[in-house]
């Protein structure tokens, strides 16, 4: 061990971001539920993931929009001063507590989708286009296991974010029950893509959350439109988008809530379910 105090200070450092990694103490996990303690925690574990380095791990893609009202600079950039102003994520968390509803109450072909995935904390999660760690944590919250989560982001500045394209997602076929796509989608210039990759990892009877938001003069993301990127087999659970407010705002969140219906009775991952779109 480096007994120097420099040493010391980078043994300190680790312990520190490890203790606020995860905690199965049940207090700690409330209060990633408040976004001041979630927002505190993910700057702290910025600051000290990113000290002594500039170095954030990207991945390029060839489907990135270029932002003309950001001056000209692609979204990955964009995404980068997102991370510095909103660490705790808290605009994710009503689609995430959508999602909760939905699977606390409704079951399936008569058969309870809680009760054979043997509870909410064994389910298996993707954030998409995450940024930070702050979906991470808040997700977590609501009683997710860490080892359950996963989140990708084309920047990577954490252990817990993989570094990946959501139109290439680094995944196999059929690996997570839930999969949230939180105001990532309008950065894609090929959303029939985007959609066939988040199907694609998606299990039989899981479920795909989608929100984003709405402008009138860019009709790609509205509720509709979104729900129409899926094939049609998948069952509509929620699809909304609040139509009176935009008669005093500039835009609104859409939300898009879809089941993943196979398409075959034998589920076989390897079939053309992938493919009809």
């Amino acid at each position: 061990m480096d007994s120097t105090p420099i040493g010391k200070a980078k043994l300190f450092l680790e312990s520190l971001k490890s203790s606020l990694l995860t905690s199965h103490d049940e207090w700690l996990r409330l209060a990633y539920s408040h976004h001041y303690f979630r927002h505190f925690v993910c700057e702290l574990r910025y600051i000290l993931h990113t000290a002594g380095t500039s170095v954030i791990r990207r991945v390029p893609s060839k489907h990135d929009i270029v932002m003309g009202e950001k001056g000209g600079i692609c979204g990955a950039d964009y995404n980068l001063t997102g991370i510095y102003q909103n660490f705790s994520s808290a605009r994710s968390e009503r689609l995430i507590g959508i999602v909760q509803i939905i699977e606390t109450l409704q079951s399936f072909h008569g058969v309870n989708y809680l009760t054979d995935l043997h509870g909410l904390h064994n389910k298996k999660a993707i954030l998409v286009g995450s940024r930070g760690e702050g979906e991470i944590f808040l997700l977590h919250s609501k009683g997710y296991k860490m080892e359950n989560i996963k989140s990708v982001d084309l920047n990577s500045y954490s252990p817990l974010i993989d570094c990946g394209d959501m139109h290439e997602l680094p995944y196999g076929n059929n690996s997570f029950d839930l999969v949230f796509l939180s105001h990532t989608l309008a950065y894609s210039t090929n959303k029939h893509q985007v959609a066939s990759e988040l199907l694609r990892v998606t299990t039989s009877f899981g479920i795909i959350a989608i929100a984003d938001t709405y402008y009138p003069e860019d009709e790609s993301t509205s509720a509709q439109n979104i729900r129409n990127l899926f094939p049609s087999r998948l069952e509509e659970i929620f699809c909304w988008q609040d139509n009176i407010a935009l008669a005093n705002q500039k835009s609104v969140t859409t939300y898009c809530v879809l089941r993943n219906i196979p398409c075959s009775d034998d589920l076989d991952t390897n079939s053309k379910c992938y493919e009809e779109f």
